[in-house]
């Protein structure tokens, strides 16, 4: 989260240097903001997102591999299908799910939100997307041998009822 916090101002400041370009202010209406935030979305989602999944999947697996006292690259190949998996199946829904949050988010960003405070508000919502991103992360894989009720545990008989 605090390493978005340089991004963030960079990005802030490209977007209004961009659009100040088509004679839009810094201070701007709902519709310019609205285009500002689609702006940012690019860089803000699009690449990020990715890198994210990029980065923390073989992270973690390193982190797994040394905490089981194994070498880093231990199960690289495996390491590498989850990557693939996760990019497949998880980056289509986080950018859908970024566009919904982060649309609305930087618009107001852009529109209400002074230029010196616009950092410190995004960080707000970044805890919120960070905890999004480690719940998408951290899903078990449903298998064909593993039904979503035995993953969260609701084949469990309840003692009253039996």
């Amino acid at each position: 989260m605090l390493g978005d916090i340089p991004i963030n101002l960079a990005l802030f400041c490209a977007v209004d240097k961009m659009v100040s370009l088509l004679g839009i202010p810094v201070r701007s209406t709902l519709s310019q903001s609205i285009l500002k935030a689609a702006l940012f979305f690019v860089p803000g989602a699009m690449i990020r997102n990715p890198c994210f999944i990029c980065f923390v999947t073989p992270l973690e697996h390193c982190a797994y591999n040394l905490r089981d006292g194994r070498t880093f690259t231990c199960d690289w190949e495996s390491c590498m299908e989850t990557v693939n998996r996760k990019l497949s199946e998880d980056l289509s829904t986080i950018v859908a799910t970024a566009a919904i949050m982060w649309m609305p988010v930087n618009s107001v960003t852009f529109w209400l939100i002074p230029p010196a405070f616009r950092t410190i508000w995004t960080s707000g919502f970044t805890v919120i997307w960070c905890t999004y991103l480690s719940m998408v992360q951290h899903k078990l894989p449903i298998s064909s041998s593993a039904t979503q009720d035995e993953l969260t545990g609701a084949h469990r008989s309840n003692p009253k009822t039996d």
